[in-house]
């Protein structure tokens, strides 16, 4: 699961086997041990009830709109209930729903306009990213790279293009580059960070264990990072391949500080931002990947929260318009089968 996401989680159990659905997809199931039985029960979400202990490194987890059903849900039924154009919060997305869509269709209830801060959109001469040479300081960032500019483009006309290499080392190690905002900026203003990434086919996997795609905030006089953004595993580098990938960050849920967690005030005097990659993978590796479209985002504040304004993957717009209606489209009919 992607943590700064929410993610719909479905268990069901129907006498014979019991299900596991993640956003609407069947991820596990297994028989059920004790058919029939009517014995009370506790149950927990991301707790390991033996042994009384969290399953893994988990900062906050938030648990919205739960609810429990008489008889086993099908999947249909619970792609359904989890579509975001099911406004009635029933088995189908029809023309009750649609209903609702239209008494609040151009409906706006803004009181506080969002804002864009583009920190690079790749387009100039990319003189504010370097190559971070950290091999005399830190023996885990011995990795080295170039930094170019790539007419293969998520938007407009070109992005940054980083070939990486990492050399055999024991203990592996890792390579960065780095963007320079040539001062003090206060980033605790923004709720949201997204910028795209290309992963060239041909890139090395990294190890298993601790493979990651990172981004760094370091403020000009500090060399510890201030808070990190992750992606994990040893694909971090290959998958997808050959296709533009969003990476989208809730700022409003903790971020990663080496091994604990911190809110997003830390970002009050970031100077510079580090992306890298790497593991403890100790063989010599190497990759390219391209980055383009580089935001933060500040969500709008709506007076009125509307149910309607549903195309909000990434925050309320406060309005519901022509985007809100495609999002009801792509749901038409979900459950009616």
């Amino acid at each position: 699961m992607n943590s700064k996401y929410w993610h719909h989680f479905a268990l069901t159990a129907d006498g014979e086997k019991a299900r596991m659905y993640l956003d609407g997809e069947l991820v596990a199931e297994a028989n059920e041990n004790n058919l029939g039985s009517k014995v009370s029960m506790s149950g927990s979400v991301g707790f390991n009830w033996d042994t009384l202990g969290y399953l893994g490194d988990w900062a906050k987890t938030y648990v919205d709109e739960f609810h429990m059903y008489v008889g086993a849900l099908t999947q249909e039924q619970i792609l359904a209930l989890m579509a975001e154009g099911n406004l009635n919060n029933d088995f189908e997305v029809d023309f009750a729903d649609f209903a609702a869509l239209a008494d609040d269709w151009m409906a706006n209830t803004t009181t506080t306009a969002g804002s864009v801060l583009t920190v690079d959109n790749m387009e100039g001469s990319l003189a504010n990213w370097s190559v971070v040479d950290t091999s005399g300081v830190d023996p885990y960032y011995t990795g080295t790279g170039t930094i170019s500019s790539s007419t293969n483009a998520y938007a407009g006309t070109k992005s940054l293009q980083w070939d990486y290499s990492l050399p055999a080392r024991v203990g592996g190690n890792y390579s960065s580059i780095k963007y320079d905002f040539g001062s003090a900026t206060d980033l605790t203003v923004y709720d949201s960070l997204k910028l795209f990434l290309y992963r060239e086919v041909g890139n090395t996997p990294e190890a298993t264990t601790d493979g990651v795609v990172y981004i760094k905030f370091y403020n000009s006089s500090s060399t510890t990072a201030k808070a990190e953004i992750l992606i994990n595993g040893p694909n971090s580098v290959v998958d997808p391949a050959a296709q533009w990938d969003k990476w989208f960050t809730n700022l409003n849920v903790q971020l990663h500080s080496g091994t604990t967690y911190v809110d997003k005030d830390v970002l009050n005097d970031i100077r510079y931002i580090v992306i890298g990659c790497g593991s403890s993978r100790s063989d010599a590796r190497s990759g390219r990947i391209y980055i383009d479209e580089f935001t933060f985002t500040k969500n709008p504040i709506c007076s009125t929260y509307l149910p309607t304004d549903i195309d909000s993957v990434e925050c309320h717009d406060c309005k519901v318009n022509m985007k809100d209606f495609m999002v009801f489209v792509e749901n038409w009919l979900l459950g009616t089968e």
